[in-house]
């Protein structure tokens, strides 16, 4: 089964060769990612829908019951979210759309738990647990050029290091080898937070 997001609220189920929307959404659908041996899935939201209705940013699907339930409700919009492999937690990323500061949480199930970082015009828009589920890549990229800069943070649970910067290339996606021993990301001079 595939679910795929996308704007106006878009929530496509593709499965055994028969497609289903679900129209529960309302803002622009960013991203998906199932929680492991389960049928729910967390979906990443803008948080403004249309002319700034204010619209959920964060929803669960769950595929049993075909129901996208509203998770949190803010002024971040939420771009990307990478359940950990162990599925106790998820990672959700985005931006604060008023102060344009970076935001990223854990979520479980009692809710969204900041996570303090340097984030000041820093754009989070992917993230990607590592097989061992010890740590998880995040990567950036700007609203606007010269605005800040494409990086690649490492999160272990407790502090942030960063493993890479440019002025150059900004960032869209990410993804671990299955072994976790290499991280993939794909850059872009064109990249912007709002395509991602």
């Amino acid at each position: 089964m595939a679910l795929i997001a996308g704007n106006n609220g878009t929530l496509i189920i593709r499965k055994e060769g028969k497609t289903d929307i679900v129209d529960d959404g309302r803002a622009n659908l960013r991203a998906v990612s199932w929680r492991r041996d389960s049928d729910v899935a967390l979906i990443t939201s803008n948080c403004f829908a249309e002319e700034f209705i204010p619209s959920p940013n964060l929803f669960t699907f769950d595929e049993r019951k075909r129901v996208l339930s509203q998770v949190s409700e803010g002024r971040s919009d939420f771009i990307g979210t990478d359940w950990s492999p162990d599925g106790r937690d998820a990672l959700v990323v985005g931006y604060d759309v008023v102060w344009h500061t970076g935001y990223i949480a854990r979520y479980d199930d009692s809710g969204l738990h900041p996570i303090k970082f340097e984030n000041d015009h820093v754009y989070p828009v992917a993230v990607s647990w590592d097989p061992t589920g010890r740590a998880a890549a995040i990567a950036t990229s700007v609203a606007q050029p010269n605005s800040g800069q494409g990086r690649i943070l490492l999160w272990n649970r407790t502090e942030f290091s960063e493993i890479y910067r440019s002025n150059e290339f900004f960032f869209s996606s990410l993804a671990w080898s299955p072994v976790g021993s290499k991280l993939a990301a794909i850059a872009s001079t064109e990249a912007r937070t709002f395509d991602s």
